[in-house]
């Protein structure tokens, strides 16, 4: 007994065989053909949608890359600002130099407001994120501080606000997700450890300027400056090891994102 099912593949087969044995010899050749360039274009279809995801990403990164490379410049002159304003609240401060600071970091803002590559960030969140940065800002500015420790405080708050704000800007853009080794150690390198270091010197010499303010440094003084200087120093070997890899070529930068993978998330 024959299967209905079996009986209607059969009927189909039967029928798909008189109509090839019906066409003509040219509207074989344009089904075989056609046939044959079915799994091209999917391929290629594949092809040219991976390719572009990657210049998407490429530009998102390089959007970000040049948020940070900003960032970084506001971030020195953030310090500049926090230095003279620690000089100027103990009495030996030039106000040319405190009023360059604060120029150098308005300049800097108002560089950034004009970029308008787009790195792949929500309008509302990049600029939620850079309101608190102008707030940090205009309260540091309008607070004028008459004491070291307040002025350190501020430009605390202000440093770790654009920190925080590189960081999302680096992660948004895949900046710092970059698969090839050698982008990621220098890139981590050159966006990530080289601000730090400059905030962490920068931290050192207000709390100088505190000090010397005081006349003898405290118990607390002496332990924030021992803190300071070994994240300072860990930055420093950070940007070492990260030089390092990257010169090392793909290999070892393979090995060592491999390894990073094999850590409990």
């Amino acid at each position: 007994m024959v299967r209905p099912g079996r009986g209607r593949l059969a009927l189909g087969a039967l029928l798909m065989t008189r109509w090839t044995r019906d066409l003509n010899l040219s509207t074989k050749l344009v089904v075989i053909m056609v046939a044959g360039l079915l799994p091209v274009l999917a391929l290629s279809a594949l092809y040219l949608t991976q390719k572009q995801r990657d210049i998407t990403v490429a530009e998102r990164q390089l959007a970000g890359l040049h948020r940070c490379e900003n960032l970084e410049a506001m971030l020195r002159s953030v310090g500049a600002h926090e230095i003279w304003s620690a000089a100027a609240a103990v009495g030996e401060g030039a106000s040319d130099r405190l009023q360059e600071a604060s120029a150098d970091v308005a300049r800097a803002m108002g560089q950034q407001q004009a970029i308008s590559e787009d790195y792949g960030a929500p309008p509302d969140a990049d600029a939620q994120r850079w309101n608190e940065i102008s707030y940090a800002w205009n309260g540091a500015v309008a607070a004028k501080a008459t004491a070291v420790a307040d002025v350190i405080r501020m430009h605390s708050e202000l440093r770790q606000r654009i920190l925080e704000y590189r960081d999302y800007i680096a992660t948004t853009s895949y900046l710092v997700l970059s698969p090839n080794p050698v982008t990621y150690f220098m890139v981590d390198a050159t966006v990530i450890q080289v601000p730090h270091y400059e905030s962490y010197a920068t931290e050192l010499r207000s709390y100088a300027a505190d000090i010397a303010a005081a006349g003898k440094p405290s118990a607390a003084d002496l332990e924030q400056i021992t803190r300071t200087e070994v994240l300072a120093q860990g930055a420093l070997d950070q940007i070492a090891a990260d030089l390092h890899h990257a010169t090392e070529g793909d290999a070892a930068g393979v090995r060592h994102l491999d390894a990073e993978q094999l850590l409990p998330q």
